[in-house]
């Protein structure tokens, strides 16, 4: 220790300051550490308001349930207000769509025909199904609004078979309507399970109406002998309306096809084509006409992009005949093309009307 004093004794002066200082400065952290204390004030908590704003969610739970087991008491969505729907956790606006369905003859048989209605919650529609109880439609006095008819069924072909007839058969009016505009304004029915299809008829009557249905194959359409069949590459919107079947959409996605396409080829190529399902192509052929008279490519000598832009010509065929032309030797007939990768026995009848090796002024 004197030795150490010593050798302290013999450091410069500002070597000595320099310690000093340092001696001093942590002596001064240690008070500021132990003086924390001193500005520290413990916070005291008001346990009793946090105990009371707990109980009150406690309390809010229980009557949310409460509200929720009385709303999910036994009912029949035939008389149920717009109040009790939306008591059950419905949206107002799928309440409304309840309502309407109701005021135009909607009918629940059976409480899966609650899923029936567009736009439903399914999870909802699960929890409140076992409170679902159906009786014959009454109106929220609880007078009774209608009797359900008696069905005194007989075969009938849904194509054929007139309202009056269906109405006579025991079906509602609204019923009965809606079997006609399936058939006229949809398409004809073509198997017995369509039934089914027929808009708002519930699945219940349905099945009760399926024995005695025997659909026919449609008719062909007669038109009268003074109609003149539409040639349908001349043709223009205006002309195409006069085609019964054919309404503005359609006549607007035949002329949309038809400049895709450079003009049809054949009558053929409506089938399919949307919104022509088969059935309606049996209905508008007899009231058009092909001439055949397309807008030909000449695979020769038409560029890339014109080619490509055929809709029955894909990037690759048009590579692979661009390959064909340049670097081997131009074509001397469009069946050439089938020695081409791609261009198969299916897509080579369709596109080969389309396409030529001669120029327009040869």
């Amino acid at each position: 220790m004197l030795k150490g004093i010593r050798e302290f004794t013999h450091y410069t002066k500002d070597q000595r300051r320099g310690i000093y200082f340092l001696i001093i400065l942590v002596l001064v952290l240690l008070m500021l550490l132990s003086a924390d204390q001193w500005f520290y004030t413990e916070v005291k908590h008001d346990l009793a308001r946090f105990e009371a704003a707990q109980q009150m969610l406690k309390d809010q739970r229980r009557a949310k349930q409460k509200a929720s087991t009385q709303a999910l008491a036994a009912f029949n969505p035939n008389i149920c207000s717009k109040e009790k729907w939306l008591a059950l956790g419905f949206k107002g606006s799928l309440a409304d769509r309840i309502l309407r369905y109701r005021a135009k003859g909607g009918v629940f048989r059976e409480p899966e025909d609650l899923y029936k209605i567009y736009g439903i919650d399914s999870a909802l529609v699960k929890k409140v199904l076992p409170y679902v109880q159906i009786s014959a439609p009454k109106s929220e006095e609880g007078n009774q609004t209608g009797k359900e008819r008696e069905l005194n069924l007989s075969a009938f072909d849904p194509n054929q078979v007139s309202v009056a007839e269906l109405e006579n058969m025991g079906l509602e009016p609204w019923q009965a309507r809606n079997f006609e505009n399936f058939r006229t304004k949809y398409r004809p029915f073509e198997k017995d399970s369509d039934v089914f299809k027929v808009y708002s008829l519930d699945s219940a009557l349905a099945r009760k109406i399926l024995p005695f249905v025997n659909v026919s194959a449609p008719e062909p359409t007669r038109e009268k002998s003074s109609f003149t069949p539409v040639e349908i590459n001349t043709a223009d919107s205006i002309t195409l309306l006069e085609v019964k079947g054919i309404g503005p959409f359609t006549a607007h996605k035949i002329l949309e096809k038809r400049k895709q396409l450079g003009g049809y080829s054949s009558l053929t190529q409506l089938r399919g084509q949307y919104p022509i399902d088969s059935a309606r192509y049996v209905q508008l052929a007899p009231q058009l006409t092909c001439n055949g008279q397309v807008k030909k490519l000449n695979i020769n000598k038409a560029s890339f992009q014109d080619l490509v832009g055929h809709p029955y010509l894909s990037y690759d065929m048009v590579k692979g005949i661009v390959h064909f032309r340049e670097n081997i030797r131009p074509f001397k007939e469009v069946k050439e093309l089938k020695n081409i990768e791609l261009f198969n026995d299916e897509i080579f009848p369709k596109i080969a009307p389309y396409l030529t090796v001669q120029s327009q002024d040869d």
